[in-house]
């Protein structure tokens, strides 16, 4: 067992703690960054950047169909395993640059390990070795969780860490949650066509104040509809259509 003494150690190398890490040394401290994968940030590989990019194909083919304002005639062909072949594609280079970023810390920065509290300011890792720290940012992240009543149609079910790996476009998507993530994803599923339906247990959408929520939710309902105030009951019987978990919500 090896003992490892550092001034701050960080728990998780994403985002918030590459930057954790990096303003510590930058002010002096010795580091050490804990992470059991080294995979990328959430944002780089299941979050904001694939996002943006299937969102980026979505808004390409709405323009198509708005090209009639200028008085030309088209109806977007959507070839979804193109349009996912891309998002992939820019998607596993965006990860690819913030791994390279963490292979260029200083050497015996990162421990690839999990770590856990043994006693104040020490860690105890997987690998049986320890860390002592002066301060300890802890910044794991999250990630998805299906609930139990979804557990018999798991097979069926994506969330933000597997819906940028499918082949091709599904044939239809139930978006359990309406916050942010939700409702960009199901815009640009509905977009691409997609036939799309968002759930949400609360009343109101994205977390917005109560007017904010209404006006959004008439310019949403014009294309898909939204159910609020409800927890839908999965249903073993396949039909073509996948339910999407958001990030973070039931």
């Amino acid at each position: 067992m090896a003992i490892h003494e550092t001034d701050v150690a960080v728990i998780g190398a994403g985002t918030a703690g590459l930057a954790a890490e990096r303003h510590a040394r930058k002010e002096g401290a010795t580091t050490l960054l804990i992470d059991p994968v080294f995979a990328g940030t959430t944002c780089a590989t299941v979050g904001c950047m694939p996002s943006k990019l299937l969102i980026a194909a979505a808004d390409a083919a709405q323009a198509v169909r708005h090209a009639i304002d200028f008085g030309v005639t088209a109806e977007p062909a959507i070839d979804g395993r193109a349009v996912l072949a891309r998002v992939l594609r820019l998607r596993d280079d965006f990860a690819r640059g913030v791994r390279q970023s963490i292979e260029e810390l200083p050497e015996g920065t990162c421990l690839t390990a999990q770590a856990c509290f043994e006693a104040p300011g020490v860690l105890a890792l997987d690998t049986g070795d320890r860390v002592e720290a002066r301060a300890v940012v802890i910044a794991p992240g999250a990630s998805p969780a299906v609930p139990e009543p979804y557990e018999a149609v798991e097979d069926h079910v994506l969330t933000n860490e597997t819906i940028f790996e499918l082949e091709d476009l599904p044939e239809s998507v139930g978006v359990i949650g309406a916050g942010p993530l939700g409702l960009e994803l199901a815009q640009a599923m509905h977009r691409l066509g997609v036939r799309v339906e968002v759930f949400d247990a609360g009343n109101r959408l994205a977390g917005l104040p109560a007017e904010a929520s209404d006006a959004l939710h008439g310019i949403l309902t014009e294309a898909f509809p939204i159910h609020l105030d409800c927890k839908p009951d999965p249903s073993a019987t396949d039909t073509g259509g996948r339910p999407l978990m958001e990030r973070g919500r039931p």
